[in-house]
This record gives C-alpha cells, structure tokens and sequence, in this order.
C-alpha cells in the first residue's frame, strides 16, 4: 500500500521519488526546462502502476495517513512511506504489526540508489512582526536540545547524531541511516527532489494529479508523464 491520491501529499510522493532512481529528472538547471519526460520517467511510472496492480484497490485516493493506518492495520503486508509516519506504525494503540516489521529504505531502481529527505518546513513569514521571537522559536523547536523530547512524546527521529545515541531504541534506524547515504547520494549527484523553482509547488499538485491517474487506469504511464510534462510547461509561462 503506498499513497495515490491525486492532491499535495498523495502520488507527488512516490511518482518522483522512483522515477529518480530510473534516471528520470524534473528540471534542468543549465537550460532552465523541465525534463520529465522522458523514457525513464515512463519506464518508472509504468513499474509503479504495475506495482499498484498487486496492491490496495483504492490506491490512488489514500493519502499518507490513510496508507499508514492501512498497513498499521494488519491490512497490508508493505507500505512505502516516510519514516516520520514510523511512530503510527510502531505505536501498540494504534497499531497491530508493532514489532512485526522490518524496515529498509527505496531499493535502488534501473540506474540510481537514491533517496530524498522532506518534511514539513517551519518558516515565518516576511510579514512577522516579531521577527526576532520567530527566529528564536524555530531555533529552540528544532535545536539538539529538544531531540530527545521530540522523539519521547511521539515524534520521528531525524538527527543523525541522536540515531546513533539511540539507535536500540528504534527498530528503523538502520534503514534510516541508508536513507541519508542515498539522499546525500542524490545531492552530490547535483539532483534536486523539488527544484528550487517558484513552480514547485505547483508542480507537486501536478505529479499528483496525473500520477493518481496512471494508478486508476485512466491514462497510460506514458501519457501521464506527457501531461506532466505539459502541465509543468505551462506553468512556467504564467
């Protein structure tokens, strides 16, 4: 089971994210196009679909949390998430298969082993007017300090360096260490998950859009990474 759904938080996830390891790109910076299609994007959205087939019935309208509770459930015997979602999973009130899992980062597709690592982003606006309380807030939130606070209330641990105090304690450290080594992969490699764009988020919806599509059968691989590519376009010209 996997998210599908056709809005931000739903195909946008996994589209891409195989697709980079097949050796599809999004966006070239030299020549400021989009590039997604492509063989290679093609060729990954047609494994996914083929993937999707094996799957949940109603993939492509699961969101992520939807997915994980799927799984948590005893109703699926895989999920492809984050790993910020670990705690529903590993969680004996919310779920059934704690301590029956085994965790492993993307395996690596036709060309690359790569990874990517996103979360929800705290920022404050330029129209803060305490700027200097905003900035202090961010600073305490996401400090070492708080680390071990954050993880013992709930919360997904990140902080390579609080893994490695406490790696006992979390049975997905291991798969998040490769995790890194995969996204810092990616990073050396010059690849961007989301390019540094003001179409980004836009392009995210897109992905989402029309890869839910291709997992319910509406359009083929191929014409869904054609009206990506399309929908992309277009939006760079706004």
């Amino acid at each position: 089971v996997m998210r599908g759904r056709p809005a931000f938080g739903g195909a946008n996830f996994p589209v891409p994210l195989v697709g980079f390891n097949w050796g599809a790109k999004l966006y070239d910076y030299n020549t400021k196009k989009a590039v997604w299609n492509s063989p290679e994007a093609v060729a990954s959205l047609e494994f996914l679909v083929d993937v999707v087939k094996n799957g949940h019935p109603q993939i492509s309208s699961l969101s992520a949390t939807e997915a994980t509770s799927s799984f948590a459930g005893g109703n699926a015997a895989m999920v492809l998430e984050v790993s910020a979602l670990v705690p529903v999973v590993e969680n004996p009130k919310t779920s059934v298969v704690k301590d029956k899992i085994h965790y492993t980062p993307i395996p690596m597709g036709a060309k690359n082993d790569y990874n990517t690592i996103s979360g929800a982003g705290l920022a404050m606006s330029s129209q803060t007017k305490n700027k200097d309380a905003a900035y202090a807030f961010l600073v305490w939130m996401l400090g070492r300090a708080n680390g071990n606070i954050y993880v013992d209330n709930g919360g997904a641990i990140v902080r390579e360096s609080l893994i490695s105090k406490r790696k006992n304690d979390f049975p997905y450290y291991e798969a998040t260490i490769k995790g890194f080594e995969q996204a810092q992969r990616m990073l050396d490699a010059g690849w961007d998950a989301q390019p540094k764009t003001r179409w980004t988020m836009s392009w995210t919806n897109t992905l989402a859009k029309y890869g839910s599509a291709a997992f319910a059968g509406q359009m083929t691989p191929a014409q869904a990474v054609k009206s990506m590519q399309n929908e992309f376009e277009e939006t760079m010209m706004r």
